[in-house]
């Protein structure tokens, strides 16, 4: 069975404590925040854009392009068909 706390306090003060009363302590004054003032107006943006600049990068692998792979050599001038080698 627990005891009170009357039953406590009693104890307490039977074997010799004291109990002295406090003056009461100031309120704490609350955290001051601060918000910046030159915030300027609000961008939206749409979801490419916020996909551009705030999404993890793409776990796919890049597909490595060839150069000259889609070039129709056939159509350049001979000289520039001999400096790319065809």
């Amino acid at each position: 069975m627990s005891k009170s706390n009357q039953q406590l306090i009693e104890e307490y003060l039977k074997n010799g404590g004291k109990i002295t009363k406090c003056p009461p302590s100031p309120v704490p004054e609350p955290d001051v925040t601060f918000k910046a003032s030159n915030a300027g107006p609000v961008k939206i943006m749409s979801l490419s854009e916020g996909e551009l600049y705030y999404s993890e990068p793409s776990k796919r692998k890049k597909k490595k392009v060839k150069i000259g792979e889609g070039i129709n050599f056939d159509v350049l001038p001979d000289h520039i068909k001999k400096l790319c080698g065809k």
